[in-house]
């Protein structure tokens, strides 16, 4: 289930719906704010109201620039205090065949109250009942029901998004219960699967105002100074961050991230504009990432996306996490790079610099003259049958594609430093799978698509299983297994190896008699996966016989049993846990 799948959607038809709401949303708070300016161009297909439809179904008022004023809790029935607009999309023929509901954001200094209303829910839902009634009569007189309506809102907007999907089953007695409601950077969280609810991690807005149903709860949550919070939901995306250059500056939302903190906004503001989610979506990497994914956005303009590198840091707002994530680019020159965990970095068009360091990573340099900056001096390089580069090191591996040059033994602070042509790169051979189901042995090993069976066939073996749901069995010892794309099996029996499961809910299973040291490099660090450890009934039989030999160090977790080590790099002991433990045979 990709980032943007919600409420039954999937794939292009969810990003198109995402793409469509944050743009009525947008268009409702940009075409209240004044009579001179041009309204914003709302989506091909969809329209305004006209006059007559507005006088034969609407006892609401309605202004000069196409919103409806409801009641506001505070200020009454007031221009510019609690809008909303409804707009209708045509076929072919002119015939309607869906509509919007959607409510303004934060467009006057009298909105700001209103905010204090959100968490109880219930007098907005008043106010919004009687004029989901005249909504419902339109719909109905075009034939239309609740399923082809589209509720959304950016900000304050997303906020009453929120309340009418809580209290949707009572307004208009119920016709709106099967809609589809999309919350664009909104303040308050309704947590529930019917509204899928978008931001980004270093918007303050974004679930300022949480779930809790109540002002007073929400300040004993969160004090006077409404301080941002790391919060999840299950319908949200909680961890997506929109880089652009105020958040590029070290003084990001500094000395605290709060709603009085100003510098907390920049992302607020950059996430109307629109083109960062068909960038995310558009990227190779998209049907990888889930609901809770990392994911790094840039938002830089010419001159910052050359200035700033793009990559998961610290900020008042944001933690640097040890968590694999995707880091995706613009169409101009960029800086990106990795973290600490497996990354998936995608730099779009242009002339890009990508740097890389530990992990498993894959690189799509895209059109342009692209240079990947490596911290190995030594490496060892496959060149794959679809034209990826492999580059192997003492960092971990590596996947390349459409890439220029590479750079050795580099951090990037001099980018011109050591480049080589990727084309004259000495490679070494390696055995391939094919687009089918394979089973491989050998001591360097790429699965590429398919299910396949990988066996390592000499000591000191290099296992790299690709695409699909595969199965890597080490050998003799001192072996490498990654697992890489989707759900795969990562067997130990002997020696000291290295595991990394890649993408995907992966098992690192240890056969009966198991030995050695093992380093698991990716053990739970991908938000939205769940890893498991599958142990041999002679090495552990409970959930407790882990936990009592399981200690937490500064790197991680250490397990011991008999003659068997297994380090989880950067795991948290809550990793281990009755879900992710399984006992048994692979």
């Amino acid at each position: 289930m990709a980032l943007f799948d919600h409420n039954g959607l999937v794939g292009e038809e969810a990003v198109n719906e995402v793409i469509l709401a944050h743009a009525l949303g947008v268009a409702s708070v940009l075409n209240s704010r004044a009579p001179w300016a041009s309204p914003l161009t709302l989506p091909e297909g969809w329209r305004e109201l006209t006059t007559e439809e507005v006088d034969d179904y609407f006892l609401t008022e309605f202004t000069r620039l196409g919103m409806f004023n409801l009641e506001s809790p505070f200020r009454g029935v007031h221009e510019k205090a609690f809008e909303v607009a409804v707009y209708v999309e045509e076929d072919d023929n002119g015939q309607p065949i869906r509509l919007s509901v959607s409510f303004s954001a934060t467009n006057s200094f009298i909105d700001i109250p209103d905010f204090l209303f959100l968490n109880d829910g219930h007098h907005l839902a008043a106010s919004m009942e009687p004029f989901l009634t005249e909504v419902a009569g339109l719909a109905e007189s075009y034939g239309l029901s609740g399923e082809d309506v589209l509720v959304t809102g950016y900000s304050l907007g997303a906020g009453m998004a929120n309340v009418m999907a809580r209290f949707k089953g009572e307004l208009a007695d119920g016709f709106f219960v099967d809609s589809d409601y999309i919350g664009h950077a909104t303040p308050l969280v309704f947590d529930d699967s019917d509204i899928y609810n978008f931001g980004y991690e270093n918007d303050i807005v974004h679930r300022i105002a949480g779930a809790e149903q109540g002002v007073i709860r929400l300040v004993n949550e969160v004090g006077l100074k409404i301080r941002g919070r790391d919060l999840y939901y299950e319908n949200s995306s909680d961890n997506v961050v929109i880089f652009d250059d105020k958040y590029g500056n070290n003084s990001f939302a500094s000395p605290e991230f709060a709603l009085l903190n100003l510098k907390g906004l920049s992302a607020h503001l950059s996430g109307v504009k629109w083109n960062h989610i068909p960038n995310i979506a558009n990227s190779p990497f998209y049907d990888l990432t889930n609901r809770d994914s990392l994911v790094i956005v840039s938002n830089l303009n010419r001159g910052k996306s050359e200035t700033y590198w793009v990559e998961d840091k610290a900020s008042a707002a944001t933690r640097a996490d040890d968590y694999s994530g995707f880091v995706i680019g613009t169409g101009l020159a960029n800086k990106l790079a990795d973290g600490k965990g497996n990354d998936f970095l995608d730099a779009g068009e242009g002339k890009d610099h990508i740097r890389l360091t530990l992990g498993y990573d894959e690189v799509e340099g895209g059109k342009g003259i692209d240079t990947v900056h490596l911290s190995d001096s030594d490496i060892t390089a496959y060149r794959l049958s679809d034209g990826d580069l492999m580059i192997h090191g003492d960092s971990g591996l590596k996947r390349l594609h459409d890439v220029e040059f590479i750079s050795l033994g580099s951090n990037g602070d001099n980018l011109t430093e050591n480049r080589q042509a990727v084309f004259a790169l000495k490679t070494e051979r390696a055995k391939e799978g094919t687009d089918g189901d394979d089973t491989l042995k050998g001591a360097v090993l790429f699965g590429g698509d398919g299910n396949d069976i990988l066996k390592a066939g000499a000591k000191g073996a290099l296992l790299h299983g690709g695409d699909g749901q595969d199965r890597l069995e080490d050998g003799r010892g001192d072996d490498q297994l990654y697992g890489a794309a989707h759900d795969d099996i990562l067997i130990h029996s002997r020696g000291n190896d290295l595991l990394n499961g890649g993408h995907g809910n992966d098992i690192f299973a240890f056969a009966a008699n198991a030995s050695g040291e093992v380093r698991i490099e990716d053990f739970g660090r991908a938000f939205g996966e769940t890893d498991f450890l599958l142990f041999a009934p002679d090495i552990f039989s409970s959930l407790g016989d882990v936990l009592d030999n399981t200690s937490v160090t500064e790197d991680g977790l250490l397990i011991q049993s008999q003659d068997l080590t297994i380090i989880l790099d950067h795991a948290d002991i809550d990793a281990i846990n009755a879900q992710t433990i399984l006992f048994g045979e692979a």
